[in-house]
Order: structure tokens, then sequence, then C-alpha cells
């Protein structure tokens, strides 16, 4: 068997173990763990050679099914990334308007003209 494949299959399985349980607490020290696993990931593909034997074949089949489980929980680290970058603009907005309540923007009153 393929160094290569068995070493893509390890990589893969230390990628899931490291996508399960993140916390917020936990979770930019899991992300770090990620990117550099990804990166070691990124570095094998090309070592990867065609005609690959039974046993690499269903290595691979499992890869992809490992990759497809990875997929869903990075794109549930993504989402939870974004709600905290929108809760913070929130709190950002919210404690600008609390500092300066009179330097609002209102659209009452606008006159447009259509003329020229």
């Amino acid at each position: 068997m393929s160094e290569s494949v068995s070493k893509l299959y390890e990589i893969t399985k230390r990628l899931l173990v490291a996508t399960k349980d993140i916390t917020p607490k936990n979770r930019s020290e899991k992300m770090i763990e990620v990117e550099n696993l990804l990166l070691e990931r990124e570095n094998v593909f090309p070592q990867l050679k065609e005609n690959f034997t039974r046993e690499e074949k269903k290595l691979g089949r499992e890869i992809i099914k490992m990759n497809d489980e990875l997929q869903i929980k990075i794109e549930k680290m993504k989402v939870m990334v974004q709600k905290d970058l929108l809760s913070v603009k929130k709190t950002q907005a919210y404690s600008k308007n609390y500092r300066n309540p009179y330097n609002q923007k209102t659209v009452d009153g606008v006159f447009y003209d259509k003329r020229q």
C-alpha cells in the first residue's frame, strides 16, 4: 500500500478528531489545529500516484466519506465565526450610538428633487 494514501487517511482522521467538540472557548485553538492539518494534507496530495490497489481504493472511499463529514463540520465552524463577527459589529454600532446619541442620521424630512 502506498505511504501517501495511508498518510492522507491518517491526516483526515486527525482532522475529524480536531473538529469534534468545538466550543467558543477552544475554537481559536481548534481552528489553528485544523488549518495546520489542512496545510499538511494539501502537501500530501501531489504525492499521490495513479494505479491504486484495492486497499488504497477502499481507503480512498473512506477518505471521501470522512471528507464529506469534515466539510459539514468546517462549514459549522464558519457559521459560528460569522455569527460572532456579526455580534461584534452590532455591539460596536450600539456602543457608538450610546456614546454619541445625537450623531444618528435620519431619513425623516429628506427632500429629493427630481429636476435638474
